[in-house]
């Protein structure tokens, strides 16, 4: 074979109806692969459970991980206009390998970039679904998906922490909530055109610190040219690190300049930076620290987003009866 093959779980496809648009392989040997369902016709749930019930690994090939990313959102799709609903584990799963292959593949400026933006506006709602489900389904879509300190596990921590914020802060309907899940999702992919480099080092130079703030220039050009992409999607990408003092970037805009999802999406954003352990950063915080720290920076933060915040992460104290 000259395709590299990507190892899958297939164990929730069951429920899928309908061809598999994809081939799937075994590993029969080391380094020897033999395929044993060929795309568009309809799969053997028999033969295939035997395979990973034998405890052995099925392969997608990486020529067609578009058609497999298709095929997740296929099945959130079907479960979300479907009665037979799926299982929050595998919806998590699900949204999990879905949402790193359409980050990367945004990333690497595919040609199925529009696919992608719709495929990421599709994991956002099933998102929403589970978090209306139990609010604690998010901490179990964190966890699945957040394995190291990467772009990747930012960009999920803060798109699970705006829907959060944008929820508490009173916005309900998914019209609204929808674009602030992919905005925050993508607001960061402008680190992805930064020399590495510079984005590891713990202290930069004048001229490397104008390079890292001239991402959000970067990410709105990424995606410019997709279909259909909403103004407050761009928006966010382009002004998420704008402060409401106006002592922000990269248009050093005011409060009533900056877009309100820009001004949500940039308290989950420090939030998330405060809180997680980073290449940048040996110390971390809780979240209650967190808050407090990001209270003391007078007029960076609008105040009704970083309350919901804290309405969020920190329970009041229960008075004590006399």
């Amino acid at each position: 074979m000259t395709n590299k093959l990507f190892p899958v779980s297939l164990s929730y496809m069951f429920r899928y109806k309908g061809p598999l648009p994809f081939d799937v392989f075994i590993e029969r040997h080391p380094g020897k692969f033999t395929r044993i369902h060929r795309q568009h016709e309809m799969y053997d749930p028999e033969q295939l459970s035997h395979f990973e019930v034998k405890g052995g690994e099925l392969f997608v090939d990486e020529g067609q991980l578009p058609e497999f990313n298709s095929f997740l959102s296929s099945l959130l799709e079907q479960s979300l206009v479907s009665s037979e609903k799926l299982e929050s584990s595998e919806a998590t799963e699900i949204m999990a390998l879905g949402l790193d292959l359409t980050f990367q593949a945004i990333i690497n400026q595919t040609d199925v970039l529009n696919d992608n933006l719709k495929n990421a506006n599709l994991y956002v709602k099933s998102c929403l679904n589970l978090l209306s489900q139990d609010s604690s389904n998010g901490i179990d879509i964190y966890l699945a998906i957040a394995q190291d300190a990467s772009l990747l596990k930012h960009s999920f921590h803060v798109m699970l922490l705006s829907l959060a914020i944008a929820q508490k802060s009173g916005y309900t309907t998914e019209k609204v909530l929808a674009p602030i899940g992919v905005g925050a999702f993508l607001h960061d992919i402008g680190h992805s055109r930064i020399d590495q480099d510079i984005l590891l080092k713990q202290r930069l130079t004048p001229k490397e610190w104008d390079i890292i703030k001239d991402h959000p220039h970067l990410g709105l050009k990424m995606i410019d040219h997709f279909e259909g992409l909403s103004h407050e999607v761009r928006s966010i990408i382009l002004q998420h690190h704008e402060y409401c003092n106006g002592r922000g970037y990269p248009n050093r805009l005011t409060q009533t300049q900056i877009f309100p999802p820009a001004r949500l999406v940039a308290v989950a954003d420090v939030f998330s930076s405060l809180t997680m352990k980073t290449h940048y950063r040996s110390v971390f915080y809780s979240p209650r620290d967190a808050i407090n720290i990001m209270k003391t920076d007078l007029g960076h933060f609008d105040p009704l987003y970083l309350d919901s915040l804290q309405q969020v992460f920190v329970k009041p104290k229960k008075k004590i009866a006399s």
